[in-house]
């Protein structure tokens, strides 16, 4: 049960982080070291936004409450964290 869950998680990461290659199958450690590029391309990213204007922060409230909805919409059940 735990191995598939932790594949149904991986799965997601190829669905969700743009950067994998789609035509060719990826192994575990290259879907985290995508995952870890995007991760830093979007700080990188808001850290650039963040220094072009001083626009109010989301609060992460309002964040998590969207994030829930998608998982739901998206079939992810609670006890999965990876995917929320």
């Amino acid at each position: 049960m735990f191995l598939q869950d932790m594949n149904s998680c991986y799965s997601k990461l190829k669905e969700l982080v743009p950067t994998l290659p789609t035509n060719k199958k990826a192994s575990k450690v290259e879907i985290l070291q995508h995952v870890i590029d995007y991760i830093w391309d979007l700080q990188v990213e808001l850290e650039s936004k963040k220094n072009q204007s001083s626009a109010p922060r989301t609060p992460l409230t309002t964040l998590n409450a969207e994030l829930a909805s998608i998982s739901v919409e998206n079939g992810c059940s609670d006890d999965r964290i990876m995917c929320r």
